[in-house]
């Protein structure tokens, strides 16, 4: 299932991500710095945002959308509201 994949990805980009409280910066040569910002955390999901910000034509900032990884379950999905 593809949310199981996004969720393994997700813990193989940020192996520590239980242990993260509030936010994590991530860079690689060549690519805009990644944000991982814990939005909501506790023992069945985990609500982050994970975004790089760049400069849309107009002027405005554009993040990428919220991710939300449940457990038990292990599955990934991307959401617009924090609250879904």
């Amino acid at each position: 299932m593809i949310y199981e994949t996004i969720y393994k990805r997700l813990y193989k980009l940020l192996p520590d991500l239980d242990q993260i409280n509030e936010y994590r910066g991530l860079t690689a040569e060549g690519y805009m710095k990644l944000g991982a910002d814990i939005l909501h955390k506790d023992e069945t999901r985990i609500v982050l945002a994970l975004s790089h910000y760049y400069k849309h034509p107009s002027g405005d900032m554009i993040p990428d959308p919220k991710q939300t990884l449940s457990r038990p379950n292990f599955i990934a999905t991307a959401c617009s509201n924090p609250d879904r």
